[in-house]
C-alpha cells in the first residue's frame, strides 16, 4: 500500500463538496424566476449548446441506511404510477419551449427507477424520447429489476445501466438493510448481456459498517469476475439526520479516517491490477468500455447524473429535488414529493431554490469540468483573492497536485 498516498488522503479527508458546480446549494443567494431560467436556457441552446435531461424517481421499497439520497419509502406501485403522470406533466411544461434537436441525453435516477412497473417505465420513456434518438442511461437496484425491465431498456435502445451493488458481502449489506444475493447480481449481468446493454457501470461504497480490508478485497474480486465496464468507488457519506434509523436497523459504527482510506486503497489496487484506469474522484474505467476512447480524449462531463461521454452542457432536472443548470443559472425542484406533486398538479413552478451565478462562479464550474476532462487546470488569479474560495480552493489544488504526484511515483 502506498503510504505517502494514504497519508495525503488522511490529511485531506474533509475537503467538502463534490466539486461539480459553484457555489454549493447552501450558498445560493440570488433567487431567479422560472421564466428567467427558461429564457437563459433557451439562449444557451440557441447559441449551440446541447441539453441533458435528468428525471428523479424517488421511490424505494425499503430504506438503505447508508443512503442520503432524496427518497420516498413505499411499497405501493399505484403511488409511483400516479407520480409518473405528474412527472410527464412537468416535462410537457418544458418540452414546447425547447428545441428538441438540441436535447441529447436522458438519465433516470433515484431512488429506484426500476421500482416502476415495466409498463409505467415504458410510458415515461416514450413520453420523453418518442423518437428514440437520445443517449440514455438508468440506475437500477438488483433487487427490484426484472427481465421485463430489461426488455423495455432494449426496446428503447438504452446505452448504459448503473447497478447499485455497494458491496458483495452478505453480512455487510444485511446490516445496512440492503441484502442482495450474489446470484441475483449475476442474473443482472447476464440479462445485460442477453439484452445487449452496451455499458454496465457499478457503484461500490467503502467505509460501510463491518467492512474490513479482507472483506472488501473479497467483494471487489467477486465483482470483477463480472467484468463491469466502469466502477464508481465512493466513500460512505455521513448522513447525521439518519443516525437514529441507522442504529435501529443494525450496528452502524463507521471506520476511523485512516482505516477508511486503507479500504479505498485496497479496492483501488485491485482495480488497477485488473486493467482499470483511474479518472479521479473514485471513477475507474476499463479500456473495453464503449465510452473509453471519448473519455480518454477529454470528451466527457462529470455531472450530478454521473459520467456522460459528451462535453459539458446545460442540464434540466425533472422530479423532486432535481437540479438544473442553464449555463449561468441554477435551480432545484421542491424536494418533498407530496409538495412537488401539488405544485405540478396546480400548474405552479416546481423550483424551491435558485441562484444566478456570478462570472467567477461560472469560471469555477467550468474549471471543475476541465480538471476532470483534461486532467489539468488553468488557475484564474481571482480564485486566490476571492475570500469564499481562497482557503478551500488552495487546499483543493494541493490535494490534486499531491495525489497526481503520488500516483505517478507509484506507477
Amino acid at each position: 500500500m502506498n503510504e505517502e498516498l494514504l497519508n495525503l488522503l488522511c490529511q485531506h479527508d474533509d475537503i467538502k463538496g463534490r466539486f461539480i458546480y459553484s457555489p454549493l446549494i447552501s450558498d445560493w443567494s440570488d433567487p431567479i424566476s422560472q421564466m428567467s431560467f427558461i429564457q437563459d436556457l433557451q439562449k444557451a441552446l440557441h447559441n449551440g449548446d446541447f441539453l441533458d435531461l435528468y428525471a428523479h424517481i424517488p421511490f424505494c421499497k425499503e430504506l438503505c441506511t447508508f443512503c442520503g439520497c432524496n427518497v420516498k419509502i413505499t411499497s405501493q406501485k399505484e403511488v409511483a404510477n400516479h407520480f409518473v403522470q405528474n412527472l410527464i406533466q412537468e416535462w410537457k411544461g418544458y418540452s414546447p419551449l425547447l428545441p428538441q434537436n438540441q436535447i441529447r441525453s436522458l438519465t433516470l435516477g433515484g431512488g429506484t427507477p426500476t421500482f416502476l412497473e415495466p409498463e409505467t417505465l415504458n410510458l415515461l420513456i416514450q413520453e420523453i424520447d418518442p423518437s428514440q434518438k437520445l443517449w440514455k442511461q438508468i440506475e437500477i437496484d438488483p433487487r427490484s429489476t426484472t427481465q421485463e425491465h430489461f426488455k423495455i431498456l432494449k426496446s428503447h435502445k438504452f446505452n448504459r445501466i448503473n447497478v447499485g451493488i455497494q458491496d458483495m458481502n452478505n453480512d455487510v449489506m444485511t446490516n445496512v438493510n440492503r441484502y442482495q444475493s450474489p446470484e441475483r447480481i449475476a442474473e443482472i449481468f447476464n440479462w445485460a448481456k442477453e439484452y445487449e446493454i452496451p455499458e454496465v457501470f457499478v457503484d461500490l461504497i467503502f467505509g460501510l459498517p463491518g467492512q474490513t480490508q479482507e472483506s472488501l478485497s473479497a467483494s471487489t474480486k467477486q465483482l470483477l469476475e463480472f467484468s463491469p465496464d466502469f466502477i464508481n468507488l465512493y466513500p460512505l457519506v455521513h448522513v447525521p439526520w439518519l443516525s437514529d434509523t441507522q442504529k435501529a436497523y443494525g450496528h452502524f459504527e463507521t471506520p476511523k479516517t485512516r482505516e477508511k482510506w486503507q479500504l479505498y486503497l485496497t479496492a483501488r489496487s485491485l482495480l488497477l491490477e485488473k486493467g482499470y484506469e483511474s479518472l479521479g474522484y473514485g471513477h475507474f474505467i476499463h479500456p473495453k468500455a464503449k465510452s473509453y476512447q471519448a473519455i480518454k480524449k477529454g470528451v466527457v462531463s462529470r455531472q450530478l447524473m454521473g459520467i456522460l461521454p459528451f462535453k459539458p452542457a446545460p442540464y434540466l432536472g425533472l422530479g423532486p429535488g432535481s437540479l438544473s443548470w442553464s449555463g449561468h443559472m441554477m435551480k432545484q425542484n421542491e424536494k418533498v414529493t407530496e409538495k412537488y406533486l401539488h405544485l405540478v398538479q396546480n400548474g405552479l413552478s416546481t423550483h424551491s431554490k435558485s441562484h444566478l451565478q456570478s462570472n467567477l462562479e461560472v469560471e469555477r464550474t467550468q474549471a471543475f469540468q476541465n480538471l476532470f476532462a483534461k486532467q489539468k487546470l488553468q488557475l484564474n488569479s481571482k480564485w486566490i483573492t476571492d475570500e469564499k474560495i481562497s482557503e478551500l480552493g488552495i487546499e483543493l489544488m494541493k490535494v490534486i497536485a499531491n495525489e497526481i504526484s503520488a500516483e505517478q511515483k507509484e506507477t
